[in-house]
């Protein structure tokens, strides 16, 4: 680096490191430097020349940091500061969007989550560490790959119900890997902060906005024989004759709690999951599911082949995730066992 690059750049960071931070951030919204660096630089033992990418593109405007991952009673000085230490959280400033959008393939979806961080972004931080699963594979010696990169990813994206209407789905996270076999898959991360009633309603609103069709003119259809959904008009086709599935994970409580409350929510969905759409055929791979599974588990053992679309059809009692496609749709990721 010349002298008018360390004029421009203090922090020595390189050109590729600053753009793989704002790709992250442009996929993620907000995150710490630690959880880029296993997204994109996983080698690494420490964040520094993460750090380093992050503090030269703050000096150019493109990323900001307005708290950290403790939350406002994290502060150092706070009374009863305690657990792991916080970390600085960070986003993109409107110029670093619209920087993300040109290096992103995809470009971004949403804005720039201003505000967030302030009170520790508690919830993005779970959905990260979900995203980093999908990416980089489990923890464990031996765990599942990973199946795609952090660009694949679009987060807090938001599905409107009907046209101008306030009321909308806002996804945790949009999956697009149809390398991986997956053209298109919805994740939701539940941290046990609601109530199992108000995690199905969600839902509920999933199968209210796979059903919107699309209009013209004064709310006269397509073509009566060829209805278009909405969804169809953002996403690539699943390749099956369904909607796009959608993917919850479990985290916030020990594994009896979790297997209850995904029972729960299970039961209180049944209507949108099971035989809730039949194809011509009538088997039971024509039909669309909703799965869910602990994120510690997730995490620790990654994402578990299992052969066979059809193969999670019908789950049997006490089954949780089979989530993701692989291999053009004939290979799902399932939970992982638990072990001991």
């Amino acid at each position: 680096m010349g002298k008018l690059g360390e004029r421009l750049y203090p922090s020595g960071s390189t050109a590729a490191d600053r753009d793989d931070v704002i790709k992250v951030l442009g996929a993620l919204k907000v995150a710490t430097a630690t959880q880029i660096m296993r997204l994109v630089r996983p080698h690494l033992s420490d964040n520094k020349t993460i750090r380093n990418a992050l503090l030269d593109q703050e000096r150019h405007n493109l990323v900001v940091s307005e708290g950290n991952t403790a939350g406002p009673r994290g502060r150092i000085g706070s009374p009863g500061r305690s657990g792991p230490a916080a970390q600085k959280l960070w986003r993109l400033t409107p110029a670093g969007l619209d920087y993300a959008d040109q290096v992103l393939l995809e470009g971004v979806d949403g804005g720039v989550a201003r505000g967030v961080a302030r009170g520790g972004a508690k919830h993005a931080m779970a959905v990260n560490e979900t995203v980093t699963t999908f990416v980089r594979g489990g923890t464990e010696p031996g765990a599942a790959r990973g199946i795609c990169g952090v660009e694949a990813f679009r987060t807090e994206v938001h599905l409107p119900l009907a046209s101008g209407s306030k009321a909308a789905v806002r996804v945790d996270a949009v999956l697009r890997a149809p390398v991986a076999g997956v053209p298109v898959m919805m994740i939701e991360v539940d941290r046990h902060t609601e109530s199992p009633q108000r995690v199905a309603e969600k839902l509920a609103r999933y199968a209210q906005y796979f059903a919107r069709p699309v209009y013209e003119g004064r709310r006269t259809l397509i073509s009566a024989s060829e209805t278009k959904l909405h969804w169809q008009t953002l996403y690539p086709s699943t390749g099956r004759p369904s909607t796009p599935p959608v993917a919850m994970v479990f985290a916030g409580a020990g594994r009896k709690a979790l297997s209850a409350r995904i029972n729960a929510v299970m039961r209180l969905t049944r209507e949108h999951w099971e035989d809730s759409f039949t194809g011509t055929s009538g088997r039971a791979a024509d039909r669309r599911r909703l799965r869910g599974c602990p994120g510690s588990r997730v995490r620790r053992a990654g994402l578990v082949p299992r052969r066979r679309w059809h193969a999670a059809a019908r789950p049997a009692p006490g089954t949780r995730l089979h989530r993701l496609t692989r291999s053009a749709h004939r290979t799902l990721f399932r939970c992982p066992a638990e072990s001991g």
